[in-house]
């Protein structure tokens, strides 16, 4: 190595075209360790660098312009204010980083991986990420911008001010997560699967796409009206204030979901599933759930007029109020065993009475003297048609 690498470790300033302590084309066998060390004031152009692991760093104030970075490790590390500019970058892995005030443009990444740290005031503009996972990392105030993402993974941490503006975000997956006072705007979003999560104040303006899942999450003061939602899954899900209005939501699965103060208004529900769902306060006027299954669906207060059930199936639906008397007397609606006020006059389904009869007396399975505790089928015979 040169004379004057013997020299100061801390590189404070350095002039255009610094090479990090590598020298043109070095390539170790095994990743080269810096340790310790200072980068400050930092520029470099046009520069290659590989396997290379930085363990308790600090880099401040970098400028990286058309540099190509593959197999780079940092642990430990203190990152901030730097720019990546029409870089490629490969294989990336920060392990316990705090990161801050980063901003990439006109870049590629591919598969980089964030874990154990801190994530703030970062953005990704006009680049095109393959694979980005995150891993109990805290995020605040993270923009992406015009941005071609794909391969998103979050997992056990937590999101805040997250804002994707007019980009393109494909096969994302959120685990245990939490997400709040985001936003997605003008964007195309693909393959969305959340599952136990937390969404608080998230917001989609103008979005484009499909396949969205939040199954057993929690969604709190979500604007998520007019968006493609056909198939979309919440199943064991609970929406607190959420706004859904004018939403597509045909063949979706809300199956044991629970739906409490929600806008559902001119909302396409048809062939929906919604199963042992609950809907407390909700408006669902002039909402369309032609052929939806409700079978042990609760409504509570909710608003219905103008609402369209025709062929829905109501079998065992709980109604504790009778507003739903004029949206539920349509052709095909079947109302076997409906509970609440002001239904004993329903008419039964007398194929389900005799089946529902026969099961009483019948059930099938092992006997009680030896499983003293095993329940009987409730009413409604739907299981059994």
């Amino acid at each position: 190595m040169p004379e004057a690498k013997g020299k100061s470790r801390a590189l404070n300033p350095i002039v255009a075209g610094a090479s990090l302590d590598m020298c043109n084309n070095d390539i170790p066998e095994a990743p080269a360790v810096r340790d310790k060390r200072d980068y400050r004031g930092v520029r470099l152009i046009g520069q290659e660098k590989s396997e290379l692991r930085f363990v308790d760093c600090h880099f401040r104030e970098l400028a990286l312009e058309r540099c190509h970075f593959r197999k780079i490790h940092l642990e430990r590390c203190v990152i901030d204010s730097v720019q990546l500019i029409a870089c490629n970058i490969s294989e990336l892995t920060l392990d316990g980083c705090e990161i801050s005030g980063v901003v990439v443009k006109n870049s590629e990444i591919n598969q980089c991986m964030i874990q154990a740290g801190a994530l703030a005031k970062s953005g990704l503009h006009n680049s095109f990420v393959e694979g980005l996972t995150l891993n109990q990392v805290q995020v605040q105030e993270l923009q992406l911008e015009t941005l071609k993402l794909s391969h998103w993974v979050a997992v056990n941490s937590s999101v805040h001010a997250l804002t994707l503006e007019k980009s393109t975000l494909s096969d994302a997956s959120w685990y245990n997560c939490s997400l709040a006072d985001s936003q997605y705007v003008e964007s195309e979003i693909y393959r969305q699967a959340m599952s136990n999560c937390r969404l608080s104040d998230c917001h989609y303006v103008q979005v484009k796409g499909s396949h969205f899942v939040w199954n057993d999450c929690q969604l709190t003061g979500m604007t998520l009206a007019g968006l493609p939602l056909n198939g979309a899954s919440l199943i064991g899900s609970t929406l607190n204030g959420c706004n859904l209005a004018r939403s597509n939501l045909s063949n979706a699965v809300l199956t044991r979901a629970t739906l409490n103060d929600c806008v559902l208004s001119q909302t396409d529900m048809t062939f929906c599933q919604a199963e042992s769902a609950t809907f407390n306060r909700c408006d669902l006027r002039q909402a369309g759930l032609q052929n939806a299954r409700l079978n042990g669906v609760s409504f509570t207060s909710t608003a219905m007029t103008g609402g369209n059930f025709s062929g829905a199936d109501l079998r065992s639906a709980r109604l504790t109020d009778g507003s739903f008397h004029d949206v539920a007397c349509r052709d095909g609606v079947r109302l076997h065993q409906v509970q609440g006020e002001g239904w004993s006059s329903a008419a039964p389904e007398p194929l389900l009475l005799h089946i529902d009869s026969w099961y009483q007396l019948n059930q099938p399975g092992v006997p009680e003297a030896v499983l003293p505790s095993l329940p009987r089928p409730a009413g409604g015979g739907s299981r059994y048609v």
